[in-house]
């Protein structure tokens, strides 16, 4: 099950984009004890939360990969109306919430199996996003840090599939260009930490086979659940997909 939940405020006067980590730890406090020890077992985590801004204001986006994290987390904040936050000792009304969710097998045989799939895609990163290797942070994308993150991440929340394979990763590896970019670099606060990042677009040219470019799409879309790369519970790594899934002759990058 893939779900995604919005949360609007009434008012947003005192929010900033560097937050993700206060609300983080809000969210933490309204969801049940047992299941935010789970959490801080460690892993990948079910589960990403963001502090996004939009034309009419701030907004806190939480996407759920599970089932048991949607019921954990996702429910218990459609029961409440506002939310603590303890560093700036207020508590933030909701206005409104809206929340999308999906079968997992269903988004999966829809995206794997696209009919004449689109071999350009744009991916956007909205909010600061970086990878870990060797406990070094890279904030300079590549095709193999973006596919090897989401493919980690589908196969770690898919019962019934398995796609990540290292001769896999290579095979996308060598069919992926990086057609176009608009990217800047930026941080990411947390803690007292400054975390090296980055925004913007990337339109990739999946030069492959039908089935590999629909795994792409499904990859990234997936994305749009999981986030890519680091710390994505806490904020990073927010993704949107753009453009259509569709090949028609005018599609271009």
């Amino acid at each position: 099950m893939l779900s995604k939940l919005e949360i609007h405020f009434k008012e947003d006067n005192e929010l900033h984009s560097n937050m993700g980590s206060l609300f983080h730890g809000a969210l933490i406090e309204n969801i049940p004890n047992d299941y935010a020890t789970k959490l801080h077992q460690g892993g990948l985590k079910p589960f990403t939360q963001s502090l996004l801004k939009n034309d009419e204001g701030f907004y806190w986006e939480i996407t759920t990969t599970t089932k048991e994290s949607y019921q954990n987390i996702v429910e218990p904040l459609l029961r409440i109306n506002s939310i603590y936050i303890k560093k700036i000792n207020k508590e933030i009304e909701f206005k409104k919430k809206a929340v999308e969710t999906i079968s997992k097998d269903d988004f999966i045989r829809e995206k794997l199996f696209l009919k004449n799939p689109n071999k350009y895609i744009t991916l956007e990163f909205i909010s600061p996003t970086a990878f870990k290797s060797q406990d070094i942070y890279l904030n300079i994308p590549t095709s193999r840090l973006i596919i090897q993150s989401l493919l980690n991440k589908l196969d770690a929340y898919s019962d019934n599939y398995e796609f990540h394979s290292a001769e896999l990763i290579e095979n996308l590896e060598n069919i992926i260009f990086f057609a176009n970019y608009k990217l800047f670099s930026t941080n990411f606060h947390v803690e007292g930490q400054k975390i090296p990042s980055y925004r913007g677009e990337i339109t990739i040219s999946v030069n492959g086979p039908p089935h590999l470019v629909s795994l792409v799409h499904l990859l990234i879309s997936f994305g749009e659940y999981s986030g890519v790369g680091m710390k994505t519970s806490l904020g990073m790594g927010k993704i949107r997909k753009k453009g259509s899934e569709q090949w028609i002759p005018k599609n271009t990058m």
